[in-house]
């Protein structure tokens, strides 16, 4: 019982210290959900026509939601959304072929002068799970003058972001446009793949994304570093071993040397945090045990990197700077997340071992919830 009150009165007068730490966790990171979400555009040139396969979340963009807040199920709070995954692909393609024929207007396309782009037809998988965002292929097709040698592609606002591939030749081009961008001019013939530099660059931004991306999940798993002990040197060698373990296992899974599959139904990332978030109301000293569980966790995480990065399309003569860029944009993005949280507290907080132990127990409890929740869920 007194406990109890003591709790309740810590909880009253510390709320202005909390209140940040719980926005964030609640507020923050859901607005950047996102796991399977981005739109991949896949080009080629074939028998004097340009081919466009565009493969997105047709429901999401037909009902005006956000892919990403839809990617990893429900419905994004859009009726329209949940009645459309019910539809069969037939009744489905139906929507997609009137809104493409106009929004494809908007996909500008130059060759030293517009595509005339035709709609070709969709490919839409069976219903499912109507909770589980489904993702449909549509291909566009257009006649190419007999002296086009380079193309550059305008990706209209609306959709999100776009992975952009080149198909079918040497050396193939890959990028990554958001709304409104334009890609440089792309040799038709190939060539245009990413210098070393600009393979790194473009994989380093697409390994932040990622981080955004994968929304709640991964930043709880960066946040439940903090609060083992709300210490600077804990948290940066947690992060090291959390760090070298997807170091060693993303270019393994990357070069096909160890397979992720195995790893991927299983809810690593919510276990994970689950399990750290318990460990911290046990102990608040860093032991090799919690290194070794880490480097563990780190080693599972780079191999189901590996097929995320693998489906964005890593240029083939620049396999390793694209991988290192990845990966450093992962690790610096949650790197980021967990020195914030660390200075935000260190500022806010008076220098009492107490309080600070206290708040570590609240944050944690918060997080051990969460995770097992993610990982009941999944």
């Amino acid at each position: 019982m007194g406990l109890n009150i003591r709790l309740l009165t810590f909880l009253r007068f510390r709320a202005w210290i909390i209140a940040p730490l719980l926005a964030f966790i609640f507020l923050a990171m859901p607005a950047w959900a996102q796991q399977s979400g981005r739109t991949i555009v896949d080009f080629q040139v074939r028998d004097g026509r340009l081919l466009v396969e565009i493969a997105l979340n047709a429901e999401a963009v037909l009902a005006g939601v956000d892919p990403q807040e839809v990617a990893k199920g429900g419905d994004g709070g859009s009726a329209r959304y949940a009645q459309l995954r019910r539809l069969v692909s037939s009744e489905l393609e139906e929507h997609v072929h009137d809104f493409v024929t106009d929004w494809k207007q908007s996909l500008q396309i130059d060759v030293n002068g517009p595509v005339a782009l035709s709609y070709e037809g969709a490919s839409i998988p069976v219903v499912g799970n109507p909770d589980v965002a489904r993702i449909s292929r549509v291909l566009l097709a257009g006649p190419l003058p007999p002296d086009a040698s380079s193309l550059r592609l305008t990706w209209p606002e609306g959709i999100g972001p776009v992975v952009l591939r080149q198909q079918g030749v040497e050396a193939p081009y890959t990028g990554f446009l958001s709304g409104g961008e334009v890609s440089p001019r792309i040799p038709l013939a190939g060539g245009a793949g990413l210098g070393a530099q600009q393979a790194a660059e473009a994989f380093f931004r697409a390994g932040l994304l990622h981080v955004a991306g994968a929304g709640a999940q991964l930043l709880a798993l960066a946040s439940v570093l903090v609060f083992l002990s709300l210490k600077l040197r804990p948290v940066l060698v947690q992060l090291a071993a959390l760090g070298l373990g997807v170091l060693v296992t993303l270019p393994l899974g990357m070069f096909d040397v160890l397979n992720a599959s195995p790893f991927l139904p299983w809810p690593v990332v919510p276990a994970a945090i689950a399990f750290l978030a318990l460990w911290n109301l046990v102990t608040d000293r860093l032991g090799v045990w919690r290194v070794l569980f880490l480097l563990a966790t780190g080693a599972v995480l780079g191999l189901t990197l590996s097929e995320a990065s693998s489906r964005l399309g890593v240029p083939p003569h620049h396999v390793a700077p694209a991988v290192l860029g990845f990966a450093a944009g992962i690790l610096l993005a949650l790197s980021g997340v967990a020195i914030l949280i660390l200075a935000t507290l260190t500022v806010l907080l008076p220098d009492s071992p107490r309080l600070r132990g206290r708040i570590s127990t609240v944050a944690s409890l918060l997080l051990a919830g969460l995770g097992l929740y993610w990982a009941v869920m999944s």
